[in-house]
């Protein structure tokens, strides 16, 4: 099979692909439900945003992981004392190789994607792979 896609041929920003975890909590959401939501959705982890849409932290199943090893009972734990309170994100015009380089950077796997204040997505190295060999989401179907 022959990968289409360069960065000087395919695509340049995060606005141009397509997103494939839609998972977002709220602060007030308990923690077995987040932990439910991950595994089902086979996501590592998801923004964690306020009453209007805004980011305010970010949960993953290590910070879940975590959370159990010190022995408290993620459903009576909210995600807003679970999550990470400072959140590293991006805009939709971010170029491709700068969010690359940021999951690596600081050894992250998902960021969420900011447009106009609010989290529209998040993006994951599974997605920045597909999209910078030229594939579409339909590849996994």
């Amino acid at each position: 099979m022959t990968l289409q896609g360069t960065p000087e041929q395919g695509f340049q920003t995060v606005k141009e692909i397509v997103t494939t975890n839609a998972l977002c909590f709220r602060a007030d959401a308990d923690g077995v439900s987040a932990a439910m939501a991950l595994l089902t959705a086979h996501a590592t982890g998801a923004p964690v945003v306020d009453h209007n849409g805004v980011l305010v932290g970010f949960v993953s199943e290590l910070d879940l992981l975590r959370a159990m090893d010190r022995g408290e009972r993620l459903g009576e734990r909210q995600v807003g004392e679970i999550m990470r309170k400072d959140p590293i994100s991006i805009s939709e015009d971010t170029p491709l190789v700068t969010a690359s380089r940021l999951l690596d950077d600081y050894r992250i796997l998902v960021l969420p994607v900011i447009r106009d204040g609010t989290v529209v997505s998040s993006i994951t190295r599974h997605d920045l792979l597909r999209a910078r060999v030229g594939l579409g989401p339909q590849i996994e179907e």
